[in-house]
């Protein structure tokens, strides 16, 4: 009985009408989509709830979970909230999201730290289980995602310290493990085996900008290799420069260590 008692509580503290979350950022044009069926314009400070759609134009939106989970949408993304359950007595949970379209970042909070095995992050092709830490997710008018493992930095006596965790990114037919900060792999279709993970040869302004303009050369050499059709701009990734987020991980002077 306590149990069920407890199970209520959490449905009625996160319901579809209670705030899971708010926007934190917010540049140009975006709209959350309710279950409803209502369109609210996305404004820094609105509330985000379950089974909430999240569509920008030429916009960026940065939401903040109530778990301190971060996502970040870029310019003409879809992010839909499937699941949002937490219970901040015990620092449990449940999260569901998907990446429908273009350029989403994620970064672990509370749930994936202590409920990993109730975190399901995925896109049209593939489903990422995280394991605590920082990864973007683009996809492509195909549906082929392509995903980066991205060091979780934080400031430690003064210092930056940048860690890498591991996620595994799963198809119909295969799964790869990613544990090295840049390291990159494609899923072209559910039934596709994903790329075998490379770290990607960013160039000290493509980290310090966290932008990937054109598909570096190892990626499409890779892709060729496992015979792989490379589509347009799918490496056409934006890993979203809101300040608080653009860690300048090569920043001159700076004592990074990185684990």
């Amino acid at each position: 009985m306590r149990w069920l008692i407890t199970l209520v509580l959490l449905a009625i503290s996160t319901g579809a009408w209670a705030s899971i979350g708010d926007v934190r950022q917010q540049q140009g044009d975006a709209t959350v989509e309710r279950q409803s069926g209502d369109k609210i314009p996305s404004t820094t400070g609105l509330g985000i709830e379950s089974l909430d759609t999240v569509r920008t134009g030429q916009g960026r939106t940065s939401i903040q979970f109530v778990d301190d989970t971060r996502v970040d949408v870029t310019e003409n993304s879809k992010l839909v909230i499937d699941e949002f359950v937490y219970d901040p007595n015990t620092s449990t949970g449940a999260l569901a999201l998907k990446a429908s379209f273009g350029t989403v970042r994620y970064a672990s909070g509370q749930i994936a730290k202590n409920s990993k095995q109730n975190v399901k992050i995925s896109t049209p092709t593939a489903v990422v289980g995280v394991r605590g830490t920082d990864f973007s997710m683009t996809v492509d008018e195909t549906g082929s995602s392509t995903i980066v493992l991205l060091p979780s930095c934080t400031i430690i006596a003064n210092e930056r310290v940048c860690v890498t965790g591991e996620i595994s990114v799963e198809s119909d037919v295969g799964t790869v493990i990613m544990n090295q900060a840049f390291q990159t792999t494609v899923v072209e279709t559910a039934k596709s085996t994903p790329l075998k993970p490379i770290v990607l040869d960013l160039t000290e302004d493509f980290i310090n900008n966290l932008l990937i303009i054109t598909p570096p050369s190892k990626l499409s050499e890779e892709m060729n290799k496992d015979k792989i059709q490379a589509v347009a701009s799918i490496l056409d990734l934006d890993f979203l420069v809101f300040e608080e987020l653009a860690k300048d991980y090569l920043a001159e002077g700076e004592a990074d260590r990185w684990h």
